[in-house]
């Protein structure tokens, strides 16, 4: 499935020091993250 896609359906991609990852418990204060929306890549 293009990432791309799953953003324009309204969800969002998170990644954790450079990586997507989708388990919010595992992030340590301190760890970079970035959260990508649609509106993000136009």
């Amino acid at each position: 499935m293009d990432p791309i896609n799953v953003l324009k359906r309204g969800f969002s991609i998170t990644y954790l020091n450079g990586t997507n990852y989708t388990n919010a418990a595992t992030k340590i204060g301190g760890d970079k993250s970035e959260t990508k929306l649609y509106w993000d890549i136009n």
